[in-house]
């Protein structure tokens, strides 16, 4: 038997395709996929015609729950958000970096549209640090 299982793939850092397998029979293959609408999630199902795993083709644009609801639509059980943690560690680091990015663009353009850089802005000191309840909360020290 084969249980359930969450399969990252990264790519320079960032999830760039995912896959969870479902418990199903060991050596059971996948006969037919079901794309969503937008193509972001994938149902493979197997000969018996029960779903055998869910491809998520852009993880970073796949919160927990759509996924959740996916997952019960097909009679699973939901994911934990300590489970989905490997895609939201990604979806982090890749918001942390943009940030930072973000930060010294502003620098970059104050300095070149003002003649002075700002004291805020300073990349290399900066340390941005993001909660896991709220990562779009951002906390600048």
């Amino acid at each position: 038997m084969t249980e359930r299982s969450l399969q990252v793939t990264y790519r320079k850092g960032r999830p760039f395709a995912a896959y969870l397998h479902l418990s199903h029979p060991t050596g059971e293959k996948s006969v037919k996929t079901k794309p969503s609408p937008d193509g972001l999630l994938v149902v493979d199902y197997g000969v018996t015609g029960r779903p055998v795993g869910i491809e998520i083709t852009a993880p970073l644009a796949v919160p927990l729950q759509r996924l959740n609801q996916l997952l019960a639509d097909l009679g699973q059980a939901p994911l934990t958000e300590r489970d989905y943690k490997p895609v939201r560690a990604g979806w982090v680091r890749l918001t942390q970096q943009d940030f930072v990015n973000d930060l010294v663009g502003l620098d970059a353009f104050l300095a070149t549209h003002h003649g002075r850089h700002t004291s805020g802005c300073d990349a290399s000191g900066l340390r941005v640090r993001v909660g896991t309840r709220h990562p779009e909360r951002f906390l600048i020290r």
